[in-house]
């Protein structure tokens, strides 16, 4: 038991030491893209979708921001926000339809699509949207927590080529609502989290994005697969029209990249980020990743529905790729919990959960320097009353729930696969 510990040991140590890399890697590529002059194409029309659900004040809020900061910043922006009849249903006393009604009537750049169905899931409501957009467009998807760096639209513009599909994918920043959570009993288990996501933003997502697209001219099984995350997604609206969001599964986001990389398209990473909210709850923590999870759980169904009756090898290789998150979600924290229970077994073996605490918090506090200091100094408005403690003594705290969750998330899987409905949000997350 001490040998195999030991390997695990040296396991986390490896891991750590990629993560450092990446998100040192990740930072410098980022400085450069964020520096490199460019020239937008104004005559391309962005169409945002936002679809709602009971979400009163963020919508309010979003509004403001599209139309004092986003709009300024390049001209040709529609926002498109995609109410459903499931809202009545739901929450009887929401405002969110009449908000959007009084929205769309004061602003011409602002319109409003009303989905009658009574159920489905957020894909219905984009889907609905699609069909009314020009072929010659950007489709963009955001949720009503987002606040997109302005730059973002200049950014696309210069690199789209209308007529040729493509996909873009901009990251999110998760400090929006940072000075509320450093407010709040568990502030350092919430901010660990903010920051933890962050982090996989960094070192993951982003990361991962950039080498696929640098390695296009290779073939795609030795490429990273598309990691594809709902919202901050610009995508050719013809081709978006062609393939539609998965309206069968929980998660829509997950599926469109493999969906994407079946049709040979490459996300393109966008260096400017979204600025969103982190979970306010340790609850809400819980229930988000249970939902995430679902992500690289389900990629086996994903591969059922997409491949029909015909054997794909490529499609199989990146949902086998996505499936090997989720092991490596629940394993992590295992292992972790496997190496406590050795060394509260045999004290001496103390120095073997070195390596698995440095995984857990080190990576996390080198993102959060590198973030502000190096790649968004103006991120520091969002966290300056954060400190390094928080994210050290909020981390491994953090870090079980994280395990936690994929637990759930395999129960309401199943639960959902037997034709049940989860009585928690497992869709869209309104105010509550």
């Amino acid at each position: 038991m001490i040998k195999f510990a030991h390997i695990i040991s040296i396991g986390f140590a490896v891991f750590l030491l990629l993560w450092i890399i990446r998100i040192i890697k990740s930072t410098f590529i980022l400085r450069k893209m964020r520096s490199t002059n460019t020239k937008a194409q104004n005559d391309i029309d962005f169409y945002i979708l936002l679809p709602v659900l009971n979400e009163n004040s963020r919508l309010r809020e979003f509004a403001s921001y599209y139309l004092d900061s986003l709009l300024p910043s390049y001209e040709n922006l529609h926002l498109v926000v995609i109410t459903t009849e499931r809202e009545k249903v739901l929450y009887s006393g929401s405002k969110t339809l009449d908000i959007t009604e009084q929205l769309a009537k004061k602003h011409n750049n602002i319109s409003h699509l009303h989905v009658p169905n009574k159920s489905g899931v957020m894909a219905h409501q984009l889907n609905y949207a699609v069909n009314s957009l020009p072929d010659d467009s950007i489709c963009v998807v955001y949720n009503a927590d987002s606040r997109p760096e302005p730059q973002t639209f200049r950014w696309v513009s210069s690199r789209i080529n209308i007529g040729v599909n493509q996909a873009f994918q901009q990251y999110g920043l998760y400090l929006k609502n940072v000075n509320f959570l450093s407010k709040q009993r568990m502030k350092h288990v919430l901010l660990a989290n903010a920051y933890w996501q962050c982090r996989w933003s960094l070192g993951f997502e982003f990361y991962r994005a950039h080498a696929a697209h640098s390695r296009i001219t290779l073939p795609p099984s030795l490429r990273p697969f598309n990691y594809c995350i709902g919202h901050g997604i610009f995508i050719t609206t013809n081709l978006i029209k062609s393939i539609k969001f998965s309206e069968a599964t929980v998660n829509e986001d997950a599926i469109l990249g493999l969906e994407l990389a079946r049709n040979n398209v490459i996300l393109s990473p966008i260096p400017f980020f979204d600025i969103a909210d982190s979970p306010d709850s340790v609850k809400s923590i819980f229930v988000q990743k249970s939902v995430w999870f679902q992500g690289p759980y389900q990629s086996m169904l994903y591969y059922k529905l997409l491949k029909g009756t015909k054997l794909s090898p490529a499609l199989l290789l990146n949902s086998v790729k996505l499936f090997s998150h989720a092991l490596y979600w629940v394993l992590g924290p295992f292992l972790a919990v496997v190496l406590s229970i050795v060394v509260v077994v045999s004290p001496e073996n103390i120095v073997l959960v070195a390596s698995p605490v440095a995984f857990i918090i080190l990576p996390t506090v080198i993102t959060k320097i590198m973030f502000e200091h190096m790649i968004m100094p103006s991120s520091r408005q969002y966290s300056k009353r954060v400190h390094y403690m928080s994210l050290v003594l909020g981390s491994i705290p953090a870090y079980i729930i994280h395990g936690a969750a994929a637990i759930r998330g395999v129960i309401l899987s199943s639960y959902m696969l037997r034709g049940n409905k989860p009585k928690t949000a497992m869709t869209q997350n309104g105010e509550t």
